[in-house]
């Protein structure tokens, strides 16, 4: 096999694959929230929190609960397991 044509095979297999899936559940100071208009401060507020999930993620090692989908494809779920606060009446 030709050097170039090894060097091809060696760069494309395929490692293992890892799928991270956090939620965003932080709340914003902003009180007329909406999904598709973002504030530069309630972006800046998201952003700092999912920074927050993440860090605590690696610092409590919770990535080590991978569950395996098949070979080489694993998923860490980082959904909060506390329920969603219900919106208060008005």
């Amino acid at each position: 096999m030709p050097s170039g044509s090894r060097r091809l095979v060696a760069v494309s297999a395929r490692g293992e694959v890892v799928l991270v899936h956090f939620t965003n559940h932080h709340d914003t100071r902003s009180s007329d929230f909406k999904d598709y208009a973002f504030s530069r401060s309630t972006v800046d507020e998201l952003w700092e929190g999912g920074l927050n999930d993440v860090r605590h993620a690696i610092a409590t090692q919770a990535w080590r609960n991978a569950v395996e989908l098949a070979q080489g494809i694993r998923v860490c779920d980082f959904t909060p397991s506390k329920p969603a606060r219900e919106e208060s009446p008005r």
